[in-house]
């Protein structure tokens, strides 16, 4: 293998564990309580400018990490399974 190669390689690899490794962090403004990501606003406010206090957990971390698809394919076999009773129920019975 060419040191080139072994150079990209290990390039590719240390940048795709930053990647991984990166977790949106949210602070509050110790100004007007507002929460933001401060490394889409470069580290202040966007409503006031100040600089922030310490991080904080985003607000209720368990809806953060909600599966939606798997919920919906949840509720869709649902719906399902209760309109097949209803079909079989009006079937049987007039």
């Amino acid at each position: 293998m060419s040191s080139v190669r072994t150079s990209v390689g290990g390039a590719a690899v240390r940048v795709r564990g930053q990647l991984r490794r990166r977790q949106e962090r949210y602070v509050v403004c110790p100004v007007d309580g507002f929460l933001f990501r401060p490394l889409y606003t470069s580290g202040v406010c966007p409503l006031c400018g100040a600089t922030p206090g310490p991080e904080e957990p985003p607000p209720l971390p368990y809806l953060v990490r909600f599966d939606r698809f798997r919920t919906g394919v949840f509720a869709l076999a649902l719906v399902s399974a209760v309109m097949s009773a209803l079909v079989l129920y009006t079937y049987f019975t007039h």
